[in-house]
C-alpha cells in the first residue's frame, strides 16, 4: 500500500487516522524486521506494538523534505527498538557482525577467501566492541558511524542534546583506539584490501 505524502505530513502532526494509514502501509517492513529477532508469534506481535508506539513518539523526526525515505527510517527505528528491547530483557542480540557494521566491499572479487576471512574478523571485532558499550553508545555508533548521520541528526534520533553526541563521539573514538583487537582486525582487513 502506497502512503500519500499528505498522510505522512498529517502523521507527523499527530493525526491518529494518518498514523493508522502509516501502520497499514509499512506493516510488512516492521514484520520483516521483527521476524529476524523473535521466533514466537506472541513476542513478534508484542515487539511490533512497541515499535509502532516508539515510532509515533519519534514522529517529529520525520523529515518532510525526505518523505521518499520513510521506509528506511521506519526500518532503522524498528531495528534499533528490537535491539533495545532484547537488551532490556538481558538477552543476546542475534545480529550478524557484518550487519552491525557495514564494512566497505573490497575492490577485488568477493570470492577471495582471504578478504572474506579478514572482513568477518573485522565484523566480529566490531560486534565485540559494541557489546561492551551501553545501549546509548551503541545506538550512537550505529546512527553516526554506520548510517552516516550528522551529530545533529543523531542527537535528534536519540532525543539527546548535540553536546551529548559530541561527548559520546569522543568517548567512542578513545575506546576504539584503546581496543587492541579492533585495531588489529581493522589493520589486517585494510592490508588484504589494498593487496587485492
Amino acid at each position: 500500500m502506497s502512503v500519500p505524502e499528505a498522510t505522512y505530513r498529517a502523521f507527523r502532526e499527530g493525526d491518529s487516522a494518518a498514523f493508522q494509514e502509516v501502520v497499514l502501509g509499512h506493516a510488512g517492513v516492521v514484520r520483516s524486521v521483527v521476524s529476524r529477532f523473535w521466533k514466537s508469534e506472541f513476542e513478534r506481535e508484542d515487539a511490533a506494538q512497541e515499535i509502532w508506539l516508539h515510532l509515533f513518539r519519534q514522529r517529529e523526526q520525520l523529515d518532510p523534505e525526505r518523505l521518499e525515505q520513510v521506509g528506511g527510517w521506519i526500518r532503522t527505528l524498528a531495528r534499533s527498538k528490537c535491539i533495545d528491547l532484547l537488551r532490556r530483557q538481558g538477552r543476546q542480540v542475534p545480529v550478524k557482525p557484518e550487519e552491525e557494521l557495514k564494512v566497505p566491499a573490497p575492490a577485488g572479487p568477493e570470492s577471495d577467501p582471504e578478504v572474506g576471512a579478514r572482513k568477518l574478523a573485522l565484523g566480529e571485532a566490531v560486534q565485540t566492541f559494541l557489546e561492551g558499550l551501553g545501549p546509548d553508545f551503541s545506538d550512537f555508533f550505529r546512527h553516526h558511524f554506520v548510517e552516516g548521520l550528522t551529530q545533529e541528526e543523531t542527537a535528534a534520533r536519540l532525543s539527546v542534546p548535540v553536546h551529548r553526541t559530541k561527548y559520546m563521539k569522543r568517548v567512542l573514538l578513545s575506546r576504539a583506539r584503546s581496543s587492541a583487537s579492533l585495531r588489529t582486525a581493522l589493520g589486517r582487513y585494510q592490508e588484504v584490501l589494498h593487496a587485492s
